[in-house]
């Protein structure tokens, strides 16, 4: 969202050279307008309307926030993986964009003692406290120099980490792999998966920490937490959203409520017991409707009473516009 318009993202490859550019749209009432074209892929999507692209040119990234767009090299702490397909990350903590009279400013922000750490994603609480984490935990390999938990809180000069919530027989465990979300009551959610193996984390159960003001909450067992892996959709009024390998569950405050099975007027919910989640990212909402992703059946639409199956991708910008 933009200044309370929708803005959206578009990934097209060019004819007979395969290099991808991004067509970024913004909606206008009821019209889309273009706004700009970068060339590269969106890597995350960040608070602010900040995109972080990967570039064609394997040295660089982008960070792109409308109109503005500007590269970061390996002089401003861009470091490759030395995995084939070129991922990226930067040494150089996170980095703020702010807006001035002559322009926009970047401000990077270290850990304690200007301590470099790598993020993938930030969050914000409701009353605007900032969070960053990295989503993965894995070791060191040959040509890999593996990761570490890490979850910082933003203290106004530099981002103060946090010990996992967790006890050590998941620390322990060499594979991992993390969401922290926001919820409406001021709260943080971190759902983390813990396996021996990288291949069983798809299948590993989801271990649910609350951070209530300070405090890390370990919900119990009345919370009646599936045994599998979450996969966060979204929030409405009727509670939080989760699908899983075959079906999809709410939070409706006290308990998780199984829906797989669920039919009425409105929705029949059975359907969703065909996503595939594996890889699969489903934080994605707008207009208090929850937008699910099929790999053969384009998109579902949720508001909390209807249930809108079948609708392409192309469809489902346009009906993010329409309601």
């Amino acid at each position: 969202m933009q200044d309370g318009r929708i803005l959206a993202n578009l990934q097209v490859f060019e004819v007979a050279t395969n290099r991808l550019h991004g067509i970024i749209m913004i909606q206008d009432e009821d019209t889309w307008r273009w706004m700009d074209t970068f060339s590269g892929i969106v890597l995350m999507d960040l608070p602010g309307n900040v995109l972080l692209t990967g570039l064609n040119d394997p040295d660089v990234v982008g960070i792109y926030m409308p109109p503005f767009s500007r590269l970061i090299t390996e002089a401003e702490g861009l470091l490759k993986s030395p995995d084939e397909g070129g991922q990226f990350h930067t040494d150089r903590g996170v980095n703020r964009l702010m807006r001035n009279e002559e322009g926009y400013i970047i401000t990077t922000f270290f850990g304690p003692d200007r301590q470099p750490f790598h993020v993938n994603d930030i969050v914000e609480r409701t009353d605007g406290e900032i969070f960053a984490y990295y989503q993965d935990v894995f070791p060191a390999g040959e040509n890999n120099p593996g990761s570490e938990f890490y979850l910082a809180r933003f203290n106004g000069d530099y981002f103060e980490p946090h010990t996992p919530p967790y006890p050590d027989s998941l620390t322990s465990l060499p594979y991992q792999v993390f969401e922290l979300t926001a919820d409406r009551q001021n709260r943080l959610w971190l759902i983390g998966n813990f396996s021996e193996q990288e291949g069983e984390l798809g299948s590993s159960p989801s271990h649910v920490r609350i951070l209530e003001g300070d405090i890390w909450i370990d919900p119990t067992d009345a919370w009646e937490i599936p045994r599998t892996r979450l996969y966060y959709v979204g929030e409405l009024d009727s509670g939080r959203y989760f699908v899983v390998d075959g079906g999809f569950y709410t939070f409706d405050g006290s308990r998780f409520i199984d829906l797989t099975d669920s039919v009425n007027v409105n929705a029949d919910f059975r359907i969703l017991q065909r996503v595939n989640p594996f890889g699969m990212r489903f934080n994605i909402e707008g207009n208090d409707h929850l937008y699910i992703r099929f790999r053969d059946m384009g998109i579902a639409v949720y508001d909390g009473t209807h249930l809108y199956t079948g609708i392409s991708r192309r469809a489902a910008i346009r009906f993010m516009s329409e309601v």
